[in-house]
């Protein structure tokens, strides 16, 4: 399990830069073969969970984060820390097919 970021990140930029340090090799492969539908479903239970703890998604301080996701990823607002883990790893996977 991922423990909690001492000050959890309060942008996307800053929330994909610590989410690409809990990518495995594994994580890659699958961002980099799978469709995104794929790889969300996949990576949700494993990568998902990381991230709503890694990043304090369940918490009030997740609050500034998620409000600057919502204003950057209107596609897809997160209101959670579900959605908003969602969100992160549809970010990752377009990082990796954008690239």
């Amino acid at each position: 399990m991922s423990e909690a970021i001492p000050t959890p990140p309060t942008t996307l930029e800053d929330a994909l830069q610590a989410a690409r340090a809990l990518l495995s090799s594994e994580d890659k492969v699958l961002m980099q073969t799978r469709s995104l539908e794929d790889a969300i479903a996949s990576l949700y239970l494993t990568l998902g969970y990381q991230l709503r703890c890694a990043l304090s998604l369940w918490s009030d301080a997740a609050d500034p984060l998620i409000l600057d996701m919502a204003k950057k990823m209107p596609e897809c607002p997160p209101l959670e820390a579900d959605s908003a883990s969602r969100a992160l790893i549809r970010a990752l996977w377009h990082e990796f097919h954008n690239h």
